[in-house]
């Protein structure tokens, strides 16, 4: 007897999309629909797919998904990316540097706060590109139907609001060069003998080599006279065009902007602040630096964080919220900690003068000022009367799809609509969720395991 068929390995963002709608019948989603403020316990391995059932059926936009760890932000955007099909917007070779997709993650910064070490290029350039999509009322309609946000990159103050706006290069666009050139400097952009990394432009006659912040692959500017003539992306290896593209956009590949505010700023902060004066003095001329970034508590007043921004009709989830709470608390005892060591290295005695402001928020603060309605995932119900969902399952080590023994209509590229009672695909197959088995905080899951074979307890991330 043959062993019963197993439908192939889904390869494509949107493959799993047909799964979410299948909990529309489910009273406990009818719940979070119902609602802007609710609370309904999911366990882990079914957040997932809630998040993309809401993300499906809800009317509410954007749904900001947040979590207690980048891991698990990355996790859950992998997840999501399969579960949600992108029917909207450029495709990403027709417009490079873009949003593209149904989901985007909202990166924290790598840097410790106060360490003079500036954040990766692509994690600024992408923050760019989502606070400017939730302040430019003319892109409301393009933003990404989620947006999944550790809760670190949330509690992180930001820099003024007029860094964010990105340039936008057209094929037949009238470019005077020098102008680009100027704002290639301005936006953080280091000029080159050649492109080979994020931020970086190279100028060759009438060619401009630029790598956008927020793209994996390098644009080439061909200019005809102050027309743009062709639009090309190209290989760092060999530096040879690739395809022609129909537009750029250039986020900047800094967050922090030397503009007149930001100089007047450092200029007063000369006056009071004297241990930092050669920091005040390079930024009221207007330097940029690596590192520069590390300055903005001091550099601007207003503490604005991105939920300010959100939409009157946006949602946000708090997935396992107890975690996010106890996360955003241990963030700000380890600020105040590194800050009252650093006023001690750096002269500064801080209980002499005002307090170092801090890079990130409280808790409390987070959702303050934002009208957006908020719904938590509690991976276990909080009394009794915390509505749960019903079993759903994709595990960490293969994706599992089992819910009260009905069948489910999944529908692959590679293969047609199938209805199975339990699917199970081996992350092993490329392009599976884009998930391998990677570290993670404090979990247990069981990997699936071979017949006759003891499973193997495995700590993912």
């Amino acid at each position: 007897m043959s062993a019963p068929s197993v439908p192939a390995a889904p390869t494509v963002a949107g493959s799993l999309s047909a799964l979410p709608r299948q909990l529309r019948a489910d009273p406990v989603l009818g719940v979070l629909l119902g609602a802007a403020d609710a609370t309904v316990a999911v366990p882990e391995s079914a957040q997932a797919v809630v998040a993309a059932a809401l993300a499906a059926f809800t009317e509410r936009a954007p749904l900001l998904v947040v979590t207690p760890t980048g891991l698990d932000a990355e996790r859950l955007s992998d997840d999501l990316t399969c579960l949600l099909a992108n029917v909207d917007g450029p495709a990403p070779e027709d417009d490079v540097g873009a949003l593209n997709g149904a989901v985007t993650i909202l990166p924290a910064w790598e840097t410790l706060p106060f360490e003079r070490v500036s954040p990766e290029i692509e994690t600024m350039g992408r923050r760019l590109a989502v606070i400017h999509a939730l302040t430019e009322s003319a892109a409301v309609s393009a933003l990404p139907r989620v947006i999944v946000s550790p809760v670190r990159a949330l509690l992180q103050r930001l820099a003024p609001l007029e860094a964010a706006a990105p340039m936008i290069i057209v094929r037949g666009q009238q470019v005077e060069s020098e102008s680009l050139l100027h704002e290639l400097v301005a936006r953080g952009y280091r000029r080159e003998h050649q492109v080979e990394h994020r931020g970086e432009f190279a100028v060759r006659g009438g060619i401009v080599d630029v790598f956008p912040s927020t793209s994996d692959v390098p644009v080439r500017i061909d200019l005809w006279g102050d027309e743009v003539d062709r639009l090309t992306s190209f290989a760092v290896s060999d530096q040879r065009s690739s395809h022609d593209i129909a537009s750029v956009t250039l986020y900047g590949s800094r967050e922090l902007m030397a503009g007149t505010e930001l100089r007047e700023a450092a200029r007063r902060l000369s006056a009071h602040r004297a241990w930092g004066s050669s920091i005040w003095e390079r930024l009221e001329r207007g330097e940029q630096f690596d590192g520069m970034e590390s300055w903005l508590p001091f550099l601007d007043g207003e503490p604005r964080v991105l939920p300010d921004l959100l939409p009157a009709g946006a949602q946000v989830v708090l997935i396992e919220p107890r975690r996010i709470r106890d996360r955003a608390v241990q963030l700000l005892d380890e600020e105040a900690a590194l800050a009252e060591t650093l006023a001690a290295t750096w002269g500064a005695k801080e209980g002499d003068e005002d307090p170092f402001p801090r890079l990130h928020v409280p808790f409390d603060r987070l959702l303050r000022e934002s009208d957006a309605g908020v719904i938590s995932l509690p991976p276990v119900p909080e009394g009794p009367s915390t509505a749960a969902m019903r079993r759903c399952c994709l595990r960490s080590s293969r994706v599992t799809v089992t819910v009260s023994k009905r069948p489910w209509t999944v529908a692959s590229q590679n293969h047609s609509s199938t209805t199975v009672t339990s699917a199970t695909w081996p992350l092993g197959a490329p392009g599976v969720c884009r998930r391998a088995a990677r570290p993670r905080e404090k979990r247990t899951s069981i990997g699936g395991s071979p017949a006759g074979s003891r499973p193997q307890a495995t700590t993912y991330g």
